[in-house]
């Protein structure tokens, strides 16, 4: 024979589960997607540029860098690389290195996606999928904030308005 459950039972139970799932929004999401610390060195990077020319550790010259992973399937990627392109515009006389590197995707869908959306800064497109490893990524896209220094100061995991960009490329500018 069936027992009749309790409300106090079910309520504890409903309970229970809700503060769990606050406690799982909470640990992972909202603020979480901003890493600034600890500060830890860049790996050691080399990437060519779409317009032949190649970037690596040893010739940023002392200037601040920011790298942006994405790919042309990622949604949020087309209105983060506009965002970028803007900034780009602003920065690239002031000696700051961007650079939006291509990874989990073909060269033809990415160099269609920079054509079609007018993106002008320096795009790396031939990287092997290592380099996800050597950065760290936890998907697409993040944004990675590197001192002159070559030390990482931030990494943006996910989306990112204008705001944010903003505060974070004038945060690691001058160190």
């Amino acid at each position: 024979m069936l027992k009749k459950v309790k409300s106090p039972t079910i309520v504890f139970a409903l309970t229970a589960f809700l503060f769990l799932c606050l406690f799982w929004i909470a640990a992972f999401q909202g603020n979480n997607k901003n890493i600034q610390n600890p500060i830890i060195a860049a790996p050691f990077f080399n990437f060519e540029l779409n317009n032949g020319e190649t970037i690596n550790s040893n010739n940023t010259n002392g200037k601040p860098l920011f790298i942006y992973f994405w790919a042309s399937w990622c949604n949020s990627c087309v209105k983060e690389m506009k965002l970028i392109e803007n900034e780009w515009n602003s920065y690239q006389n002031e000696g700051y290195i961007f650079l939006g590197v291509n990874v989990f995707d073909n060269e033809k869908d990415a160099s269609s996606f920079v054509n079609k959306n007018g993106i002008t800064f320096p795009i790396s497109y031939k990287n092997q999928d290592s380099i996800v490893v050597e950065f760290g990524l936890n998907g697409i896209p993040e944004a990675f904030f590197i001192t002159e220094d070559l030390l990482i100061k931030k990494k943006i995991i996910g989306p990112f308005d204008k705001k944010e960009l903003k505060i974070a490329l004038e945060q690691n500018r001058g160190n």
